[in-house]
């Protein structure tokens, strides 16, 4: 029974997702034509509302730092859920860009979406990652805020540790000069996991917007320092909710990985 209520539960949530897309699509296109990138972040807001809303599913913010809609940042998080874009969708200032891995622009109209509107990366490819990081940097220039999941993609399927953290997201914020924002999704996992089944649970979901890490005057020779203090500001929040939570750091800067509580 409990099988058959979360399948029952599984199709609402999917038409809470389908039809305020369906219903906004032509705005998101108009939005792309005409290069309003503000407007495209509050239609964002608006199909993430109407899913939260529809799937009954209680969200809170708990915010150390509030962004400022004017400014541009790079804004991390960790990535055990699906979930996490939608709500990265509504924290994130309206003029933003997800950078997202390559297999969502093959998804039926929301793909070709995509591909338009944030940045695809094939992350096994040296060349198509640099191309991405180009991207990125346009966009941030272009003042869009770059949201990326550090992870490098759901490396994690059930939240017991924080996997080590990618260099482009770092490199891209020292670059331009532009402050990190850590946040922190402890739950989200919870309410629909990575698990292939599209079959959520009902669960409060929360996110912790921590304070900005600046990179003001830093330079590549900063990026492991601002790199692990993004990762150590996540994983301390996300401790307050699991006390065992693993912690992962590369060895030496290296490719291994050290485990510890």
């Amino acid at each position: 029974m409990t099988i058959l209520l979360r399948r029952i539960y599984s199709i609402w949530c999917l038409l809470c997702f389908l039809i305020p897309f369906l219903c906004l699509y032509p705005f998101f296109w108009l939005a792309y034509y005409r290069r309003a990138y503000t407007t495209i972040g509050y239609l964002n807001k608006i199909w993430a509302w109407c899913f939260l809303r529809g799937s009954g599913l209680p969200f809170k913010v708990h915010y150390h730092f509030r962004p400022s809609p004017k400014a541009v940042y790079v804004l991390c998080s960790n990535h055990n859920s699906y979930l996490d874009i939608i709500l990265m969708g509504l924290i994130a200032p309206p003029r933003h860009a997800f950078v997202g891995k390559h297999s969502l622009t093959k998804v039926p109209l929301f793909g070709r979406m995509f591909a338009k509107l944030h940045i695809p990366v094939k992350r096994e490819s040296k060349t198509a990652a640099y191309k991405a990081l180009l991207k990125m940097r346009a966009a941030a220039q272009a003042g869009r805020s770059i949201i990326i999941f550090p992870e490098g993609g759901i490396r994690v399927h059930e939240l017991d540790r924080l996997a080590p953290f990618k260099d482009g997201a770092f490199k891209l914020a020292i670059d331009l000069q532009i402050p990190v924002i850590p946040i922190a999704f402890p739950f989200n996992w919870k309410v629909l996991p990575d698990d292939q089944r599209f079959l959520p649970r009902y669960h409060r979901l929360e996110a912790v917007v921590l304070p900005p890490i600046p990179t003001k005057g830093c330079t590549e020779e900063d990026l492991e320092t601002i790199k692990q203090r993004t990762y150590d500001a996540i994983y301390q929040a996300l401790k307050a909710y699991y006390p065992d939570l693993k912690y992962c750091a590369p060895s030496n800067g290296g490719n291994s990985v050290v485990l510890r509580k």
